[in-house]
C-alpha cells in the first residue's frame, strides 16, 4: 500500500485470477489469466510462484493461460525463462489430464496374472503405458536423482540456456502469407499518409 507496486507472485494473485476465470465461465466468455512471479531472477522464488500460481489458475481451465517468460511483476523476461516456463506448462497440462481409471488402465486381470508369477516390468501392459503419454517426459528437469552417486553436471537452468541459444542460432521465421503482408503494407501506407505533416 505504501508504494502501490504491483506484486503478482503471491498466492492471493493466483486466487483472484482463478476467481476471474470461474466468473468468465459463469458468464460464458473466454477468460485469460497469467501465473507470474515477483522475483527478478530465475531463482527458487520465481519457480515456486510461477508453478503454484500457474497451476492454480490452469486448474480453473482458462481459454488461455499466459505469463510465459515473465519475471519481476511482468517487467522483465529472459530466453531461459521462456524455455523453463514451456516445460512448466507441459507438466501442468499433464497434471490437468489427471489419472485414468478405466478397466484398461487399472489392469486387474494383468495384476491377477502377475500375482502368481511374472514381472510387472517386462509385461506388455506396463510397456504400453510407460511408452504412452501416461508418463510425462521433461526435457530439462533432472528426474533420476543421483546416478552412481553423482548428480548430473548440468542443471535445468544450464539446459534451458543451451536450448535458448540453439533456438536463437537456428530458428528461421516463416514469412507471412503474401495476402497478409499486402494488407499490413496497406495499413502502414494509410497510416503514413494520414500522419504526414
Amino acid at each position: 500500500m505504501r508504494s502501490l507496486v504491483s506484486t503478482t507472485g503471491g498466492p492471493e494473485t493466483g486466487l483472484i485470477r482463478r476467481t476471474v476465470i470461474e466468473l468468465s465461465h459463469h458468464l460464458g466468455i473466454p477468460g485469460c489469466a497469467h501465473g507470474h512471479t515477483s522475483s527478478a531472477r530465475l531463482d527458487p522464488q520465481a519457480a515456486d510462484e510461477k508453478s503454484l500460481n500457474s497451476l492454480l489458475i490452469a486448474s480453473a481451465r482458462p481459454a488461455l493461460l499466459g505469463g510465459l517468460g515473465a519475471l519481476a511483476n511482468v517487467t522483465l523476461t529472459s530466453y531461459e525463462t521462456l524455455i523453463l516456463d514451456n516445460e512448466r506448462f507441459g507438466a501442468i497440462r499433464r497434471i490437468l489430464d489427471g489419472v485414468r481409471v478405466d478397466d484398461s488402465h487399472l489392469a486387474f486381470e494383468v495384476i491377477g496374472d502377475l500375482a502368481a508369477e511374472g514381472s510387472v516390468l517386462s509385461h506388455a501392459h506396463t510397456l504400453k503405458y510407460l511408452r504412452s503419454d501416461e508418463v510425462w517426459n521433461p526435457q530439462l528437469a533432472v528426474r533420476q536423482g543421483l546416478v552412481n552417486g553423482e548428480s548430473r553436471p548440468q542443471t535445468s537452468m544450464d539446459l534451458a540456456r543451451a536450448e535458448a541459444q540453439r533456438i536463437i542460432a537456428t530458428h528461421e521465421v516463416e514469412p507471412l502469407p503474401a495476402s497478409v503482408q499486402l494488407e499490413i503494407d496497406e495499413i502502414l501506407r494509410a497510416y503514413d499518409g494520414a500522419h504526414r505533416t
